[in-house]
């Protein structure tokens, strides 16, 4: 291939990787802050019970808040307080999520004085809570999934030949990276 082709057609990948970036479609693969971001919203109470909603793959904290999702706890539970948490893609795919979430969102609501917390998650958060109860059973009071991510169809497949979840066997978990 002639050079001048070749350049032409490194600055048109070059062009198109820095487009890609403004517009967003590689944000999952820039770093995360150490800090999971979070929005609260504060209930009708005296601050002892906590929803924490865990977004799905596309969500951000905005269109969490958008989503009506905040209303919809605090009409079936006003004295709750909602945690919207920006959990986005790249911190499950650094590994880390879990201990995040306990060290970052849980802990410190139980050290606040909260004695009641639920996880809700839709796709990816949904998944995300499930890894969390999964971690550290017990800690939390109740999980809400809507429309859980559950692993790729091998790994659905796995789950229906063992009966469900409850006869499967998933091994051991791999440490938190």
């Amino acid at each position: 291939m002639p050079r001048a082709v070749m350049g032409r057609g490194l600055a048109g990948l070059g062009l198109l990787l820095l487009s890609l970036l403004q517009s967003g479609c590689l944000a999952a693969f820039r770093p995360v802050p150490e800090q999971i971001p979070t929005q609260a919203i504060d209930g009708a109470g005296a601050h002892h019970r906590q929803v924490v909603v865990l977004p799905g793959r596309a969500d951000d904290l905005e269109g969490l808040r958008r989503s009506g999702i905040v209303e919809a706890i605090q009409q079936g539970d006003p004295q709750a307080d909602v945690l919207l948490v920006g959990a986005t893609p790249g911190y499950y795919r650094e590994g880390r999520l879990v201990e995040r979430l306990h060290d970052q969102i849980v802990a410190p609501a139980r050290a606040r004085g909260y004695r009641w917390i639920a996880l809700v998650g839709a796709s990816m958060g949904g998944f995300g809570a499930l890894m969390y109860q999964r971690v550290h059973p017990g800690e939390i009071d109740a999980l809400l999934l809507l429309a859980p991510y559950m692993g790729d169809e091998r790994l659905q497949r796995d789950i229906v030949d063992a009966g469900g979840v409850g006869g499967w066997n998933p091994g051991p978990l791999p440490p938190p990276g």
